[in-house]
């Protein structure tokens, strides 16, 4: 729901190829990225201890995302020691089918004069999308999108299922959060140090008459007496608890 209002109020509102084909497969492409993303993230959150972690790590996962994504810095001119993360970003993947789907439609074949290639490929290598033959990608390019998010987003459903089932955060008693082992190791020493303090107790019956009870008052030299004549009878297995006022 999400990516088709945002995506048809995108896509309208720019002024995109007005094509029923172009809109599906944009939307089409949003959804699957937005998946491919959602997963992502989730498996970060699931593999982190603390939600501190879960934060700056997305924080510096959409960084490079953003950097290393063709908008800010064109491809072609990226560091071969970086490129690898170009090619790895969905992000990526993503902004490139977006342009190629938009630039390959027929609004933009006609060839502006002195120029021997139509405009949508002039736009395309502009911005550095070029296959290894030097041309502007094509529109197979979007086939691939689609090739790469597909198998990408299941690869992140595995990874993230198995991060939940192998990694168990819980809360201790500061509301902190601890792993599964630091938990469990904590519980084993917990219940050791209550064997080893079992005191054997006696089971008895307790009769009481006329009991006073006085504190001192917060203020002054005042005295509180807080129980006066009480007598009762406490009978083994039982809790009880006097209580009174002034």
């Amino acid at each position: 729901m999400d990516v088709m209002i945002f995506g048809t109020i995108i896509y309208w509102m720019v002024g995109f190829t007005a094509s029923a084909p172009k809109y599906f497969i944009f939307i089409a492409i949003l959804f699957v990225f937005s998946a491919v993303m959602n997963q992502m993230l989730s498996t970060f959150a699931a593999v982190a201890k603390t939600k501190t972690a879960v934060q700056g790590l997305c924080a510096c996962v959409l960084l490079f995302l953003v950097v290393f994504s063709g908008f800010i810095v064109n491809p072609d001119v990226i560091p071969n020691y970086y490129i690898w993360i170009y090619w790895w970003n969905p992000l990526a993947w993503t902004y490139r089918a977006m342009l190629v789907n938009e630039f390959q439609s027929s609004e933009y074949d006609y060839v502006p004069t002195g120029a021997n290639i139509t405009l949508g490929d002039q736009i395309l290598l502009s911005q550095g999308f070029q296959d290894s033959n030097g041309d502007a990608m094509g529109i197979i390019w979007v086939a691939w999108n689609f090739a790469y998010l597909v198998p990408y987003f299941l690869f992140c459903v595995i990874v993230n299922t198995i991060a939940f089932v192998c990694i168990r955060v819980q809360q201790d008693e500061t509301g902190g959060e601890v792993s599964t082992a630091v938990a469990d190791t904590a519980l084993e020493g917990e219940a050791k140090d209550e064997e080893e303090m079992v005191i054997p107790v006696k089971p008895i019956n307790l009769t009481f008459q006329n009991v006073c009870y006085d504190v001192k008052a917060s203020k002054g030299n005042e005295t509180i007496r807080l129980l006066e004549g009480v007598s009762g009878v406490f009978t083994s297995t039982r809790m009880v608890a006097l209580m009174g006022s002034r």
